[in-house]
């Protein structure tokens, strides 16, 4: 098992870090992070069901990580890319320190760590979690696409949380489901996504 980050969950609807180097650019198309870009979700909870709209915008911190916010009628989101590594120090009604993975291009049998502090309207909670990651297909459009499942599983005083995102390349974050203690509280499926022209924000792209 990796450790991820130091000591320390939808993007949309749920619930420092150090940069990652590698010597090779690291794929950012699991989630495009253009700022401009405007992204329509179907969101469930139980019976009720909404279609939200959110927007990048520039200019967010994650950690010690450039990266955008994503702001919709549910809260607002921080997240960057650091390395290979989808990161969030924000997630709707939390925040998170130091922040934590969302995507990784793990193998079947590896794992990334984390452990930090939950910050939230009942106030600080210490917690642990993980990140898994395994291949899979997702249908987008009427076809299928290769995709990649993560599950980001935190445990704090508040249960067990098990955040299941599905990213597809160039396309992103297209289906996700929020659970506690085995109930889910919320799902969103991505409806439509209108990319601005602006360049996805990652560390080695600054100067």
């Amino acid at each position: 098992m990796r450790k991820f980050g130091g000591a320390g969950l939808a993007i949309l609807v749920a619930l420092g870090a150090g940069v990652f180097v590698s010597l090779r650019r690291p794929d950012t198309s699991w989630m495009p992070l253009n700022p401009g870009t405007r992204l329509t979700y179907e969101v469930s909870a139980g019976l009720d069901a909404d279609v939200i709209d959110a927007e990048f915008g520039a200019g967010a911190a994650v950690g010690s990580v450039p990266g955008v916010s994503l702001r919709g009628p549910r809260g607002e989101s921080r997240l960057a890319w650091s390395g290979d590594r989808l990161i969030a120090s924000k997630l709707g009604g939390f925040s998170v320190d130091p922040p934590v993975p969302l995507f990784a291009p793990l193998g079947k049998d590896e794992s990334l760590a984390w452990s930090g502090r939950l910050r939230t309207l009942q106030g600080d909670l210490d917690a642990q979690g993980e990140l898994t990651s395994e291949e899979t297909k997702e249908r987008v459009d009427g076809v299928m696409r290769n995709a990649r499942l993560t599950v980001l599983t935190l445990r704090s005083d508040l249960g067990e949380d098990v955040l299941k995102s599905w990213f597809v390349p160039r396309v992103g974050l297209v289906r996700q489901e929020h659970r506690r203690d085995g109930l889910l509280l919320n799902r969103l499926v991505l409806m439509d996504a209108r990319r601005s022209a602006k360049p996805t924000l990652n560390p080695s792209d600054q100067p």
